[in-house]
């Protein structure tokens, strides 16, 4: 009697539960639509941090040799669980050295800002030409820091470059570094080819002093080994390695918005070859941040959304003894150090985004 009482009740009811098909399919398209963000936020990081060299860094070997580095202590100063929510600073440096060469000098140097609504980011360069005072060297250009910091005997110390490159920066701006990254060339050019290549529009023909390739003006597509000859052109710009920064901010926003796009993100095996790519040519430093959490904290920020500043430099180009050993016959470059000191201020209190509005000069878009 009360197996055929509970045999009822189930059918009647069984006529009021609505159909698993549709419930299902929601469930389907939900879970599709968030495995696409994680392949984005991870594309889009896998891009930014990979600056460093032209501009950032994805996938690598830390500083300790390992995956990638989690509170190193290269930096120095407390570690914290989180990414905190404040504007985040990150130093970016990229390197273009001699395979099995200690006498390495910092190519590019770079401060990654992203703001505290992580709505956008601003690529600050520092031209490698710049004198600045180098902690316990004098004054020198700073990318010779590196060179003092990194400098084993026959062996280069990367983590000892990156630590001296970080203390001239924090020496010059005064501002705090959240995390800081050295890529390589190298690097750079695996990722490049793995994402299928960049599009580069120039203003103008640029004539590679080293393959003698005339790069045309107007829009291109390159690969790896193109994109790398272009980027360490100077010479041939008519303000040199000031255009050279300026072309590296250009190149970071073609590999965002080839790495963010579909046939990158939506393609994990694509997207695995991305971050593998990377892998050799990276050294990094979190500062005890997890680096999931800060790919989700910076998931907001476009392609479009990052932009580059060129620092003022005042007097032209100092003649004197370019590098630590001479070799290089370009002179420093001396900065505004009012024009900075406004920048800093700006980076300081979180309004980047109107000093940029209010000083159109000094971006690249």
């Amino acid at each position: 009697m009360i197996e055929d009482d509970l045999r009822a009740t189930f059918a009647r009811h069984e006529k009021l539960t609505p159909p698993a098909a549709p419930l299902r399919a929601i469930i389907d398209r939900t879970a599709a639509r968030r495995r696409r963000r994680r392949r984005t936020v991870v594309a889009t990081a896998a891009a930014l941090v990979l600056l460093a060299g032209a501009a950032v860094p994805a996938l690598a070997r830390s500083v300790l040799g390992g995956p990638v580095s989690v509170g190193t202590g290269l930096l120095g100063g407390d570690a914290g669980p989180a990414v905190p929510a404040k504007p985040l600073n990150f130093l970016l440096v990229g390197l273009d050295r001699r395979p099995g060469s200690a006498d390495v000098r910092a190519d590019t140097v770079m401060i990654l800002h992203v703001p505290r609504d992580r709505r956008s980011a601003f690529v600050i360069s520092i031209p490698r030409d710049a004198r600045v005072a180098i902690p316990g060297h004098g004054a020198d250009k700073i990318n010779s820091a590196f060179f003092h910091g990194g400098q084993r005997g026959d062996r280069l110390d990367v983590p000892g470059g990156l630590r001296l490159t970080a203390r001239a920066v924090q020496q010059l701006t005064g501002l705090e570094l959240d995390g800081a990254a050295v890529v390589e060339f190298s690097a750079l050019r695996g990722v490049t080819d793995a994402v299928g290549g960049v599009r580069m529009c120039l203003d103008r023909p640029v004539r590679s002093a080293h393959t003698e390739r005339v790069f045309p003006k107007g829009c291109q597509d390159l690969d790896g080994a193109a994109a790398m000859d272009l980027l360490r052109q100077r010479f041939d710009l008519p303000d040199g390695a000031f255009g050279r920064d300026r072309m590296g901010q250009r190149y970071l926003r073609a590999l965002l918005a080839k790495a963010t796009s579909a046939q990158v993100r939506d393609n994990p095996l694509r997207l695995h070859e991305v971050l593998r790519a990377a892998g050799p040519g990276l050294t990094l430093d979190m500062k005890g941040f997890d680096l999931a959490d800060l790919l989700f904290a910076t998931r907001a920020i476009p392609a479009d959304g990052v932009a580059g500043i060129t620092l003022r430099s005042v007097g032209g180009v100092v003649e004197g003894r370019g590098h630590s050993r001479g070799f290089d016959r370009v002179g420093s470059v001396e900065l505004d150090r009012v024009s900075l000191r406004a920048l800093v201020d700006a980076v300081q209190r979180d309004e980047v985004a109107a000093w940029a509005t209010a000083h159109p000069d000094q971006i690249t878009r």
